[in-house]
C-alpha cells in the first residue's frame, strides 16, 4: 500500500518537475536566440581566433550568415 502512494507521489513529482522544466527552456530557447541574432555576437564569434568566420559558415543557416557577417563588416 504505502509503495503504490510513494511511487503516485513519484510520479507526480516528476510530471510537475518536467513540466517546469520545459518552461525554464522555453525561456531560456528565446534570450539564445536573440544572442544568436546580435551582431556583437557574431563580431565575438569572429574575433575569436578559435572560431573566426568558420563557425558561422559551418553552423549558422544560411540567411543567418549573410546578414552577420554584413553587418560585423558595417561595425
Amino acid at each position: 500500500m504505502y509503495k503504490e502512494k510513494y511511487k503516485k507521489e513519484k510520479d507526480s513529482e516528476s510530471k510537475d518537475f518536467l513540466a517546469q522544466l520545459n518552461i525554464a527552456h522555453k525561456v531560456l530557447d528565446k534570450y539564445y536566440q536573440k544572442t544568436d541574432m546580435s551582431p556583437i555576437y557574431a563580431a565575438a564569434l569572429i574575433l575569436n581566433p578559435m572560431f573566426r568566420t568558420r563557425y558561422i559558415e559551418l553552423y549558422w543557416p544560411r540567411k543567418w550568415k549573410t546578414a552577420a557577417l554584413k553587418v560585423v563588416k558595417e561595425l
